[in-house]
């Protein structure tokens, strides 16, 4: 378990997931078009973290979606 996660996207969460996400306090969301070297940047700063990419996620999910 993770004491916190920072997501970097390159455009805000919509509908559900927004919603969802709001309610989770150790979740911090940075807008950005420079995820990667943010990223990294910031991984640097913090030391001891894991960086995932949630690209596979998100194209798992939609694979899935019945829409």
């Amino acid at each position: 378990m993770y004491e916190k996660v920072l997501i970097y996207t390159a455009k805000e969460p919509q509908g559900k997931a927004k919603e969802m996400l709001k309610d989770l306090k150790n979740v911090e969301i940075y807008i950005t078009f420079n995820f990667y070297k943010e990223a990294k940047a910031n991984a640097k700063k913090l030391g001891n973290c894991d960086l995932k990419d949630l690209g596979d996620f998100g194209e798992r999910a939609m694979m899935r979606d019945p829409c």
